[in-house]
């Protein structure tokens, strides 16, 4: 029989994404594979690119994969900073000082982790440009 405790952590769990979801909509933040670009979907672009690339550039068989993981990293970080963003400590309001909370801390975190998602992003565009 499932305890309380796990009953809770997943009915938090499941709050919390809806809440995500919701701030996702909200705010208009989309993963990779919901929009067009020119009326095509963007990865419509890496198969035009990889169906002629040269074969001794050597193209990562997972850097298809890679663009959506990625993007769900981009999208699910963003909306956690946009959660946490009314929460966090605000010099101007608290005459210049800055006492960081629990909440700065994770935004911090988050936006750390979210910087280096970018990275692993355009990481992966010049690997499709190399090939």
């Amino acid at each position: 029989m499932p305890s309380i405790t796990m009953t809770t952590d997943k009915d938090l769990l499941d709050k919390l994404f809806y809440r995500l979801n919701e701030i996702g909509e909200d705010e208009g933040i989309h993963h990779i594979g919901n929009f067009a670009i020119d009326g095509k979907h963007p990865l419509t672009y890496y198969s035009e690119v990889t169906s002629a690339y040269n074969p001794i550039h050597g193209l990562p068989g997972s850097l298809w994969n890679d663009y959506f993981a990625i993007s769900n990293d981009l999208v699910h970080f963003t909306k956690l900073l946009f959660l946490l963003k009314p929460f966090i400590n605000n010099p101007q309001i608290e005459n210049g000082t800055y006492f960081q909370k629990w909440y700065d801390a994770r935004f911090l975190s988050y936006t750390s982790v979210l910087n280096s998602a970018v990275y692993k992003f355009w990481d992966r565009i010049g690997d499709l440009l190399y090939c």
